[in-house]
């Protein structure tokens, strides 16, 4: 899947986890701890940001899954979302982490494997895939999340394909899944120093505002879309299909945002008129 610093990732080169290690991370999750320390943990942003998650009756009920993701650089509306499909659906998502971010330490490793996330990696998306899980990416990654706004209410997958791959290969039923308003949270600005910097380390830190000239998020209203189920087409291993499966999916991902958009009427959507 895609090479990239995101909070939910995956990437395109082959996986260079030890076999022990990554069958210890794809262990079960302990919904327990989950229930009990996460979601409290989690209800204030909750209740800041007023969230709710809209057509959960989309997320088929059993069967391997890839929950494909919008990235926000706030990014925790990504954690959110994950716990509204657990608490409505009775799924809790497996989300493909970034190494680099989930598992940099063993006390962090520990951590992500109890709440459910996983190396990034191929190999661990079709281990998943395999036993049915529901599984979460979010294919734009850090790119995605640090994209000025005045690229909000869209996404772009160029050159990330390895969603569309692992869909593919697996078979698995494709939902996507978007919370424009968490472009709103923070303001970010494009410059040439951030460009730079993600050019050479593909990490990078925005130019960016929340409330006022702070750095408080603003306690805009987060609400997230599923899409209708996508079933992949037939798979014969070219890249050419790889290429029209991520095309089709980025395609209705971006009507999907544009479809939310426009009902919440958000600043700068295609129906926003200012009062």
């Amino acid at each position: 899947m895609d090479t990239s610093n995101s909070h939910f990732a995956a990437a395109d080169a082959r996986s260079d986890q030890p076999t022990d290690e990554l069958h210890e991370a794809l262990a079960p999750p302990d919904l327990a701890f989950v229930r009990k320390y996460i979601e409290p943990l989690c209800r204030p942003l909750e209740l800041y940001h007023r969230y709710s998650l809209v057509h959960a009756e989309r997320l088929p009920k059993t069967g391997p899954v890839l929950l494909v993701c919008t990235h926000s650089f706030a990014s925790y509306d990504l954690v959110l979302l994950v716990l509204s499909v657990m608490q409505q659906t009775g799924r809790l998502a497996r989300a493909l982490g970034h190494k680099q971010l989930w598992f940099f330490h063993p006390i962090m490793s520990a951590l992500s494997q109890r709440i459910g996330v996983v190396p990034g990696t191929p190999d661990a998306g079709h281990k998943l895939l395999a036993a049915g899980e529901l599984v979460a990416v979010a294919p734009g990654g850090t790119r995605e999340a640090i994209r000025h706004s005045g690229q909000r209410f869209s996404v772009s997958w160029q050159n990330r394909n390895g969603f569309a791959r692992l869909a593919l290969q697996t078979g698995a039923t494709v939902v996507l899944a978007a919370t424009p308003a968490a472009d709103q949270i923070f303001t970010l600005y494009d410059n040439p120093v951030t460009r730079r910097i993600y050019e050479r380390f593909k990490l990078a830190p925005p130019l960016l505002r929340g409330i006022g000239p702070t750095v408080i998020p603003r306690p805009v209203k987060l609400t997230s879309y599923l899409s209708q189920p996508i079933v992949p087409p037939p798979f014969s291993g070219s890249e050419a299909e790889v290429h029209a499966f991520r095309d089709a999916c980025e395609s209705q991902m971006n009507a999907l945002i544009t479809e939310a958009v426009a009902a919440e009427g958000l600043p700068g959507g295609p129906h926003f008129a200012p009062r």
